[in-house]
């Protein structure tokens, strides 16, 4: 049971000399932007936040509460994984001119107009437009809280001045991205199949995904009722992306949604997504046969006081056929126990002597038991998932697999 749906991104107030929050107002009020991607890649999902920030004087620290309990070592900085032009522009999507190199804590990007393109101006030529950081284990921090709905986690991102001592001469407008690996689906989709489905040779897989970000809508009271120095931010823009397995159908999408993209430049997101730079990728881990789905809430017009970007909801339903080697085996077994129980039948249940039953023999009650047996062999193998599940969850089946597979080692050594 998790406490609430999606994430809640929030900032925490810079305090000034005097101890006072910081309350100076911006002049673009709704400037900051922020990036959520979901990746369906590898064996466990995995999201990837950036945040752009246009001014970093006001913000001492960012907070994600996440509904589920997480460790410091699902944290990943994608910084340097950020470091040419081709890697900034597909995150992007637009061209850049990227200045800096990986070994370096920060890096400055300028976005290239049409006419930038064509001239190729140098980066002391043109206004930049952010500073792409780079943070270590140092600045995140894991804080676990238990409320009456379950677990949670609060990750905390340093920005104060003593954590940043080191960057020097950045401007105000920064951007930060980050990995939290191990993502439970269960936050974010609810999955349901055919009822008929352990007949079948393939069945349709519904589900039914829905993020939500910011949403105030059934977060915990404890939750808001937190430090005064910490509120949600005024984004003027909010994207979700949605990386999926192409198999999948999208039949359904909610408000929002932007479209659906295939990730083209497969080599720079192969080395974007995969968390071990130096492992080989792996068919399961390449996006070459995924797609990415969009949704963007973003304010009308230029960003101000009283426009703002307050939550986003990504809602879709997706399909896809499954099928395995074991459903098929166990469709071709039914059709053959059901086949031999229906003649076995037809032999019991047939005319004699002009009667419709004719005469009962003991030939005729081992046969009824048979065709019982054939049923009930039957039903096993349509319920043999369901009924290896609830075996799976008792704790004698539990204490029984571990003593037949020491048994099995010892028998081998």
């Amino acid at each position: 049971m998790h406490p609430f749906s999606g994430i809640i991104v929030r900032y925490v107030a810079r305090q000034t000399n005097e101890g006072d929050v910081s309350t100076s107002t911006p002049v673009d009020a709704a400037a900051d932007e922020l990036h959520v991607n979901l990746w369906e890649v590898g064996s466990r999902p995995f999201i990837d936040i950036g945040i752009l920030i246009s001014n970093r004087a006001e913000v001492n620290a960012i907070e994600v509460v996440l509904p589920w309990k997480l460790g410091a070592e699902a944290i990943m900085d994608l910084g340097t994984r950020l470091n040419s032009e081709k890697s900034i522009a597909a995150i992007f999507n637009e061209a850049v001119r990227y200045d800096g190199s990986a070994d370096e804590p920060f890096a400055s990007v300028s976005f290239l107009k049409d006419n930038d393109q064509q001239t190729k101006k140098s980066s002391t030529e043109q206004k930049t437009e952010f500073v792409l950081l780079r943070l270590n284990s140092t600045h995140f921090s894991v804080f676990p809280r238990l409320t009456g709905e379950g677990e949670m986690t609060i990750l905390r991102i340093n920005l104060s001045d003593t954590a940043l001592s080191g960057y020097a001469s950045i401007s105000s407008k920064i951007y930060l991205r980050f990995r939290i690996k191990n993502v439970p689906h269960a936050i974010y989709q609810a999955t349901f199949c055919q009822p008929d489905r352990n007949i079948l040779s393939s069945f349709i897989e519904t589900r039914i995904i829905d993020f939500r970000i910011n949403v105030r809508r059934g977060i915990p009271d404890e939750l808001l009722a937190g430090d005064s120095n910490t509120h949600f931010p005024k984004f003027k823009k909010i994207h979700f992306f949605l990386t999926i397995n192409r198999s999948q159908e999208c039949i359904f999408e909610g408000q929002n949604f932007v479209g659906c993209r295939s990730l083209m430049d497969e080599d720079v997101w192969n080395e974007y997504v995969r968390s071990n730079v130096n492992a080989p990728i792996t068919t399961d881990g390449s996006v070459r046969n995924y797609l990415g789905y969009q949704w963007t809430k973003a304010i009308k017009g230029g960003g101000n006081e009283a426009g703002h970007v307050k939550d986003l909801v990504a809602l879709g339903r997706f399909s896809r056929t499954s099928s395995s080697t074991s459903q098929i085996f166990r469709f071709i077994g039914l059709g053959l126990v059901f086949g031999m129980a229906g003649n076995g039948a037809w032999e019991i249940i047939k005319f004699k002597s002009g009667h419709f039953f004719g005469s009962w023999g003991g030939d005729d009650t081992n046969n009824v038991f048979l065709i019982l047996l054939i049923l009930l062999i039957a039903i096993l193998l349509i319920f043999s998932g369901n009924i290896f599940d609830w075996f799976r969850k008792k704790a004698l089946f539990q204490t029984l697999l571990k003593r037949t597979i020491n048994c099995l080692s010892g028998l081998l050594k």
